[in-house]
């Protein structure tokens, strides 16, 4: 009885080192993926992405905290393009009669312009712009990591996991090369062992010319057993650059249409048009309709294609009207 009570309490002291351990282990394998990650500084992605049945190719810039994000247009989507330049963001849906929109990065309005450093594409299933790739890791936010041995497709893998009280984690590692092939969420209410959200991301690096990157991201939410995401992304090229040209992170860089009016909402004024090459102070010379609809959209009256056609059909049945009564009233002077 003594010396189990004796090997017990070598147990409870030997166990805040054993955490301890545990936990160093699992954050060196988080901050080797981070450190993977962060010797990328300037590169071009291109990717295609897949979600509930919508696809959708994009060509990512980053260079040292700047980004360029054009998402090109399909038969189903118009297109869009933004760059985070500094404290600026610009924003362009690529629309017929579609301001550039200037803001503040740190606006409410910029959250939502699809920017994010591509650095953490396959580390998370929510990509925001001011999230860091050791946001998605998870270390900054939480404490009490484990790690444990494992496999997952075949490969040897180390899996950390943390838990908070509304879920709990787990990341599938390799190691040596800090590849992520897996990580998984599963959230509950606390005190109630159903879960609500269920997401798993899933990397497969069978590209040796991407670098750090997966070559496809399969993500899956789930909701009460329901799925309501299903989206699998493939980078399709990955480009470290030295440097990119000057225009790159600029109005330039945008490729917008020429008239295209550029808005500060910061000063909520409007900066002028792009004639293609710099700012105007008016759109520059255009035929007469088109001038009409530019003055249409300037006075904040734009003429949908619903009315336009609603005259033209108005003024068509005018025509025939006056022909028919020209054909009747001859045929009662012949009469």
């Amino acid at each position: 009885m003594k010396k189990v009570f004796c090997l017990a309490f070598v147990f409870l002291l030997l166990f805040p080192a054993i955490l301890l351990s545990s936990e160093s282990k699992a954050l060196a394998l988080l901050k080797g993926i981070e450190s993977e990650r962060m010797k990328y500084t300037s590169f071009r992605l291109c990717l295609t992405s897949t979600r509930n049945n919508k696809t959708i190719s994009s060509e990512i810039d980053y260079d040292n905290g700047r980004i360029r994000i054009f998402d090109l247009p399909t038969d189903t989507f118009v297109g869009h393009s933004a760059i985070l330049n500094g404290n600026e963001v610009i924003q362009f849906l690529n629309k017929d009669h579609e301001d550039a929109r200037i803001l503040a990065s740190n606006s409410k309005d910029a959250s939502v312009a699809c920017l994010y450093d591509p650095r953490t594409i396959g580390l998370t299933d929510l990509e925001f712009y001011d999230m860091t790739v050791a946001d998605t890791l998870l270390y900054p936010r939480f404490s009490g990591f484990t790690v444990e041995g494992g496999e997952f497709d075949g490969q040897a893998v180390k899996i950390v996991s943390v838990s908070n009280p509304g879920g709990h984690f787990k990341l599938y590692i390799t190691e040596p090369g800090f590849r992520m092939l897996k990580k998984t969420y599963t959230s509950t209410f606390i005190g109630n062992d159903n879960p609500v959200l269920e997401t798993s991301i899933i990397n497969k690096y069978d590209n040796p010319k991407l670098g750090p990157f997966p070559s496809t991201i399969k993500v899956l939410r789930k909701k009460r057993g329901v799925i309501s995401d299903d989206i699998t992304t493939h980078i399709t090229s990955f480009d470290e650059k030295a440097s990119f040209t000057p225009d790159t992170f600029t109005y330039k860089g945008m490729n917008l249409p020429v008239n295209t009016a550029l808005v500060d909402y910061r000063i909520n004024r409007r900066l002028g048009y792009w004639d293609g090459e710099k700012l105007v102070e008016n759109p520059v010379k255009m035929s007469a309709q088109e001038q009409r609809e530019w003055e249409q959209k300037m006075n904040r009256q734009p003429l949908g294609n619903t009315v336009r056609y609603m005259l033209m059909g108005i003024g068509a049945l005018m025509v025939l009207f006056a022909i028919i009564s020209m054909i009747r009233k001859r045929l009662l002077n012949q009469t």
